[in-house]
């Protein structure tokens, strides 16, 4: 292949397909355009593609905060449920208190401090 020539609008065809005749030098600059069109729309692509891994990645950030929040959650949960049943033992033992003989209510107050 010889050395491109300049078509009149500017694009790059071998010497050949110009020397071929005007079909050829058109198939050729047709096949150059479409070249360049590929080229840009894989320039595009690629670009896209970069957005998709970074939106990929902010996904996968986004969907550890929520595991993480939501096992913190649970573990919150399951201590309130602690406190619940640990006020309502000693709000049980305190109604006992209440009508309690004196040595009984001793002996519930130090499991109240004991408790606590």
């Amino acid at each position: 292949m010889r050395l491109p020539h300049e078509a009149g609008d500017g694009a790059r065809v071998p010497l050949e397909a110009a020397a071929a005749g005007p079909t050829e030098a058109a198939a050729w600059k047709e096949a150059l355009e479409r070249l360049e069109r590929q080229a840009a729309e894989l320039a595009e692509l690629r670009i896209i593609t970069r957005q998709a891994e970074s939106l990929r990645e902010e996904r996968d950030r986004l969907e550890a905060a929520v595991h993480e929040e939501r096992a913190e959650r649970h573990a919150a949960e399951a201590r309130l449920q602690e406190l619940e049943k640990a006020h309502e033992s000693v709000t049980g033992k305190l109604d006992l208190l209440k009508s309690a003989p004196f040595f009984a209510r001793r002996r519930l107050l130090r499991e109240l401090r004991t408790t606590t």
